[in-house]
């Protein structure tokens, strides 16, 4: 079996120095709640390797790249401290 490793990193980058305001929004925007059951689209980088290997991976066990993903958060958050849900 192919042993798996995926690591997310969540950056945040700023041109300019945001406002008050923008930040607000942007805190704002980040406490939106979503319906239970639903999803969130996102973009993440993953080194092309890795890629392949989860990829492989997902089709070895039947389920999407997306559904392992999000299978390997909920630990990593609880670990962390957050809500792993």
């Amino acid at each position: 079996m192919l042993g798996l490793s995926v690591a997310i990193l969540i950056d945040q980058v700023y041109v300019h120095t945001p406002s008050k305001t923008e930040r607000y929004s942007v805190a704002q925007s980040a406490k939106k709640t979503h319906p239970q059951g639903t999803k969130v689209k996102v973009t993440i980088k993953l080194d092309p390797t890795r890629w392949q290997a989860l990829r492989i991976q997902a089709l070895r066990e039947g389920r999407s790249a997306s559904e392992i993903i999000d299978e390997l958060i909920g630990p990593y958050l609880k670990r962390k401290g957050g809500s792993g849900r």
